[in-house]
């Protein structure tokens, strides 16, 4: 199996993007300034698989490009050499809230405000 085909089996061949237009969606952010060469694009469902496929790319020398809005303005986030990019997308769910404490234990991209409140 290949180094691709690995990803595929960590995250699911579902969640493995290799289409141009993914491609090119997935590796820029708003600069629009650089042209995007990502290798391809994961969408982890689980810490587990964030924690995976990091391993994964470190063991083959390949360098990660995290994604979470894509709505950089300073190209940090760009992939232009054959990075594979992490897209954290899927890891949205909110885990625990505690009214008490006022803690709510959230996914990375889970806080968003819409009308007034955080769905």
């Amino acid at each position: 199996m290949g180094f691709i085909e690995e990803l595929g089996a960590i995250v699911g061949d579902k969640f493995l993007l290799q289409s141009p237009s993914d491609l090119e969606t997935y590796g820029r952010d708003w600069t629009r300034f650089h042209t995007p060469k990502p290798r391809c694009v994961v969408l982890p469902g689980d810490v587990d698989q964030v924690r995976r496929v990091v391993a994964h790319c470190h063991a083959h020398k390949v360098a990660l490009v995290p994604s979470g809005g894509r709505t950089g303005l300073s190209a940090g986030a760009v992939a232009t050499n054959g990075e594979v990019v992490v897209s954290l997308t899927r890891l949205n769910k909110i885990r625990r809230i505690d009214t008490t404490g006022m803690l709510a234990e959230v996914d990375a991209v889970r806080l968003q405000r819409r009308g007034g409140r955080l769905d």
